[in-house]
């Protein structure tokens, strides 16, 4: 994660505060996760694009001070198969890269590997048939691995897997968890669907449908995502924010 005063910058390495009482959390069955499967992408609702190459304006204050920089998303599938790729820059703070590869099943991304590049490089495998995460260079260099775990760059399009999958915009309340990838470790994540909203971006205005990840605890960050159904719901918008006042908000500005 590349942390600027506490606030981690752009939404792949952004929810790294763990709220171990999310895993008690009581969903719908069909909002559990679910093993992966080796099949097409059949799940109505949800069209992924075949290539979108997204650029993102971030404007962000850390301790009082606010900055800019410019994130970009690229995504490809071919047939089964997916590859995910996202690189910020800010000037004066360096570039990271974060590369998700894997396939494409009834219930959405199915990650295989994961690669995070800033002044080091991180890795993480998923090794489905043993149900085991792999982090190598990591004291726990290999935990269980619950079907339906995401890396923090599949996520993001999981989650608009599911909201595609739920056809029109879900229920105010409606909650999903899904359990999230880090080096030696997987958390459970709990989101909400706050509702619709319309939003006016840098790249136009947009009708779309509001995600929040609230703060469990002193020091956990609040993550609110926006996903547009007339752009294959894919996020356009994230915005996290801390208790001690650190926010960072990154707007979709070229598609």
């Amino acid at each position: 994660m590349l942390a600027v005063g506490g606030v981690v910058l752009w939404h792949a390495g952004a929810l790294s505060a763990q709220a171990p009482s999310e895993a008690s959390t009581v969903l719908p069955t069909d909002a559990r996760p679910v093993a992966p499967a080796s099949h097409t992408l059949r799940t109505p609702g949800w069209a992924p694009p075949v290539s979108v190459q997204w650029t993102y304006e971030v404007r962000a204050s850390t301790k009082g001070l606010p900055y800019r920089a410019q994130a970009t998303l690229s995504w490809r599938r071919d047939g089964r198969t997916y590859d995910a790729r996202l690189e910020f820059k800010a000037f004066l703070i360096g570039s990271r890269v974060q590369h998700s590869q894997g396939t494409l099943g009834p219930q959405g991304l199915v990650p295989q590997t994961f690669t995070d590049r800033a002044r080091k490089e991180r890795q993480l495998v998923f090794d489905w048939g043993a149900a085991r995460l792999i982090s190598p260079g990591t004291p726990e260099s290999s935990t269980a691995l619950p079907p339906g775990t995401q890396d923090r760059l599949s996520l993001f399009l999981q989650l608009a897997h599911t909201l595609g999958a739920a056809g029109d915009a879900p229920t105010p309340g409606r909650q999903w968890v899904v359990p999230v990838a880090s080096p030696g470790e997987v958390a459970p994540w709990t989101f909400r669907f706050e509702g619709r909203e319309t939003l006016e971006l840098p790249a136009g205005t947009w009708s779309t449908w509001k995600l929040q990840r609230s703060p469990r605890h002193a020091g956990d960050q609040r993550v609110e995502l926006w996903f547009a159904p007339d752009l294959h719901l894919l996020p356009v918008r994230m915005r996290i924010s801390q208790d001690n006042g650190d926010t960072i908000d990154q707007r979709l500005s070229a598609r």
